[in-house]
């Protein structure tokens, strides 16, 4: 028997609200498991340099092995056109286009070296705008319209495949329960439904299945755990957080699930989790250099970046989470 320690996060909020709220310490809950999980290395740190201003809300993913982030908010809490490329060797970043209509709360995918923002939070409204940029051309093209407005969800790319993944968020109204599938980008299918409605989850993909941490509707957070068989679209909550959870990066590096910050009440974490989709437990790995939510979250190789963020103020900052 080994010992793993459940992570009591506290602190939660939408993505741009809490700026200004006290960070304080987790705290740790032994509990006594076994582990199925083989022992990794995970440490934790940031890129030398910084991006071009302090961000956060905004949408990461990857293409032509680099970071890619659209939109967010910024210090003043106004959402931006930017789409930013990020060399994940070097930090260096460029502005390599202008989205049609500024935003924050989109989701982000990747098909080859072509990328795409869907949906997010404007001042018109939640959007349903599917933008896309091919990095190299670095020109954005409007190619159409998801299924009804949608904000403040996930994207996931599928590593094994050309299909995108839209989980959780809202249309500015009601919850968008609806998982969508696509892959091409222009055109999705219902591969699901959510049964708890979410708003800022936390979503990663191990295998055929989708793993969907916390999130909130109606500004009450949630503990869920949330998982989507995506073979059979069955979606089910199996489980529950030792605390609600909000607005935390998930991520898969190999075959296995990490979790890393997040919010609960007016507290964010440092923590970084392993997750065990045996027993639906964390064990901590690692902590980043500060508390940390609201940032985009790519993976390249054994490195997850997280990029920008609150801290709980917005930060310029790209942390890093290696697995070896």
């Amino acid at each position: 028997m080994t010992t793993l320690f459940i992570l009591i996060l506290i602190s939660v909020a939408t993505c741009g609200d809490d700026t200004t709220k006290t960070t304080t310490a987790t705290t740790l809950k032994p509990v006594a498991t076994t582990s199925t999980t083989p022992p990794v290395v995970v440490t934790a740190g940031s890129l030398a340099k910084r991006l071009p201003a302090a961000t956060y809300g905004g949408a990461a993913t990857v293409a032509a092995g680099r970071l890619i982030l659209f939109g967010g908010l910024n210090p003043t809490k106004q959402s931006t056109v930017k789409v930013w490329s990020i060399d994940p060797a070097t930090g260096d970043t460029q502005n390599i286009a202008k989205l049609p209509v500024a935003r924050h709360g989109s989701a982000a995918g990747a098909l080859g070296s072509t990328v795409f923002s869907f949906g997010g939070n404007s001042k018109p409204g939640v959007l349903d705008a599917v933008d896309s940029v091919t990095v190299g051309d670095n020109v954005v093209t409007t190619l159409g319209k998801l299924p009804g407005p949608r904000a403040d969800g996930v994207g996931i790319t599928d590593p094994a495949g050309p299909t995108l993944y839209l989980v959780g968020g809202w249309n500015g109204t009601d919850p968008t329960n609806d998982v969508l599938s696509s892959v091409d980008g222009v055109t999705f299918q219902v591969r699901s439904q959510l049964p708890e409605p979410v708003r800022s989850p936390a979503v990663a993909q191990q295998g055929n299945q989708l793993w969907v941490f916390g999130g909130q509707w109606n500004d009450v957070p949630t503990a869920s755990i949330q998982r989507i068989d995506l073979a059979s679209g069955k979606a089910e909550v199996v489980a529950k957080l030792p605390a609600p959870l909000t607005n935390a990066m998930a991520f898969t590096i190999g075959e296995t699930v990490y979790l890393a910050g997040g919010r609960v009440g007016t507290t964010r974490s440092a923590e970084i989790r392993r997750f065990d989709p045996e027993t639906f437990t964390f064990t901590p790995v690692a902590s980043l250099p500060v508390t940390l939510s609201d940032s985009g979250v790519a993976v390249i190789g054994n490195v997850a970046y997280l990029l920008g963020g609150l801290t709980p103020g917005p930060t310029a900052q790209v942390y890093t989470v290696t697995v070896t």
